[in-house]
């Protein structure tokens, strides 16, 4: 769509060069200045008076949008560095392999339901997905999310790291001595309230976009700019507006252009099965697990080796 539209000013542009270089010329040789002459002087003089304004305004919104799509990917990047660090404390304290198994079970469940969550995804179909990968029971557990309206909200993630944490506790004070157990649950509630906390400011960026009328005046406005630029560039410019509309139209329509494309750094354009301006959160729950798993071999296997010393 910005190559379009950079060919159509060009093509404008040139075609004003040719109406406006014999208007010109005639000027010059003293001939009376026409209507249409004093046309192009006067969108000369207003696309000057344009250009700061627009620059402003589209400079504010690209900065904001930008300052909403890292804030996003932080977010992201807190729900899974943290799994990971709390994986390596599981990895650490656990005694036993099958409660190692079962803590590192509902906190990938969590995991996997944050991002169900971003998607939106279809109740029944993603519980029956996950109860397939064996994160999810059948039964109590199940039947506990499905009676949540939607997930594509925090309960259902708030609900699963409450099930880690009550396991987790109750790991802790069974097996491990009184005056570590204090240390160990703040550690781990620490990290599990960061995870929960950064999954609900997900959805509420989500849920509260930047308004539609903002994003359509501001593509009303940049796109009557780079029309207005053959008109304002041909008398200042003449032959040289051609690529310069061309670098114009490239600068204000292609950041506009990228802006929306970052109002929601999730979602997939229909143009292909995953877009590269679009977060791969996919990638991201499969490398957190692959971490995970990586992690609980070497100091899980470290730290019974060293307790059976």
């Amino acid at each position: 769509k910005v190559w379009r539209m950079c060919f159509f000013t060009m093509v404008l542009s040139l075609m004003l060069c040719h109406i406006y270089n014999p208007m010109r010329r005639a000027v010059r040789d003293g001939q009376k200045k026409t209507l249409l002459f004093y046309i192009f002087q006067d969108c000369d003089a207003f696309f000057s008076l344009c250009t700061s304004f627009v620059t402003f305004i589209l400079g504010f919104s690209n900065a904001t949008i930008f300052q909403r799509w890292w804030r996003l990917r932080e977010l992201c990047g807190t729900v899974n560095g943290k799994t990971v660090d709390t994986a390596v404390l599981l990895a650490s304290y656990a005694r036993r392999e099958s409660d190692l198994d079962e803590l590192f079970r509902l906190l990938w469940l969590a995991h996997a339901l944050h991002v169900h969550s971003i998607h939106n995804s279809e109740t029944d179909a993603t519980l029956e997905l996950l109860i397939q990968e064996g994160l999810l029971k059948a039964g109590d557990e199940a039947e506990a999310l499905r009676h949540c309206n939607t997930l594509a909200s925090s309960t259902p993630v708030s609900i699963v790291y409450g099930w880690f944490t009550k396991r987790f506790a109750s790991t802790v004070i069974r097996d491990l001595p009184p005056a570590q157990q204090s240390g160990v649950l703040q550690s781990v509630q620490s990290n599990i309230s960061a995870m929960r906390g950064a999954a609900a400011d997900v959805l509420m960026y989500l849920s509260t976009p930047v308004p539609r009328a903002y994003t359509s005046l501001l593509e009303i406005m940049v796109t009557l700019y780079v029309l207005m630029a053959p008109l304002g560039l041909v008398p200042r410019l003449l032959w040289m507006a051609v690529p310069g509309c061309f670098i114009v139209t490239l600068i204000f329509y292609g950041f506009m252009s990228l802006g929306k494309q970052m109002l929601n750094p999730f979602m997939v354009r229909p143009h292909a099965a995953r877009s590269d301006d679009a977060f791969d959160t996919q990638g991201f729950l499969i490398g957190t697990r692959a971490a995970c798993r990586e992690v609980a071999v070497a100091v899980f296997q470290s730290s019974n080796g060293s307790r059976s010393a």
